[in-house]
């Protein structure tokens, strides 16, 4: 079932796809976080843009998939779906580059500093002549979360968020001197390139 934003995105994206000058309508390509709440407002998004999706194994909320220890250590790695579970409700979705076999994310409460150096990355892949030769001309669609579209502008944007403000055992954007907030769903088009949610 679609959460209320989901169905607002959902109905924003509709009349975004229907934009003569956006032209998303069969031209977009949609990459998703492996989270359960992003690969559902993807869903009626590849729909409505007739548009793939994939599964991106570097696009995912700052902190990553955690739970809190059991004896009150913190913020300890956690387990996602597996490509098997995500077959399952999503059959259409493009998995191959996440692991096969167990979790998706299979690393440990992510830090703001590990979370810049994956920001780095998703930069760098989102600035290729690799994705651009796969897009073929069509619109980069991101279906994210909100602390990992502020950390990932900040990248892009060239903006230090100065290291000095993280937080021991949190993670924090917005006591940054430049932040991006955005509500928990959000749609924002960075370029004709490129569209987040």
């Amino acid at each position: 079932m679609l959460h209320q934003q989901g169905h607002v995105t959902y109905i924003f994206m509709l009349h975004q796809a229907r934009d003569p000058i956006l032209n998303l309508k069969n031209n977009a390509l949609i990459y998703t976080s492996g989270f359960l709440r992003c690969m559902q407002t993807a869903q009626p998004l590849a729909e409505a843009l007739d548009a793939p999706v994939a599964v991106h194994p570097d696009i995912y909320e700052v902190g990553g998939v955690y739970a809190y220890g059991s004896n009150g250590e913190g913020r300890v790695g956690g387990t996602g779906m597996s490509v098997q579970d995500m077959a399952q409700h999503f059959p259409t979705y493009d998995t191959a580059a996440l692991p096969s076999e167990g979790s998706w994310y299979t690393g440990p409460w992510e830090t703001d500093a590990m979370s810049r150096v994956r920001c780095e990355r998703v930069a760098r892949w989102l600035r290729s002549p690799d994705l651009r030769s796969e897009a073929a001309g069509r619109t980069v669609v991101l279906v994210v979360h909100g602390h990992f579209i502020s950390t990932l502008l900040s990248t892009l944007c060239g903006i230090d968020e100065d290291a000095a403000r993280d937080v021991n055992g949190r993670n924090m954007y917005k006591d940054r001197p430049v932040f991006f907030a955005f509500r928990n769903t959000v749609c924002t088009s960075c370029s004709p390139f490129m569209i987040f949610f």
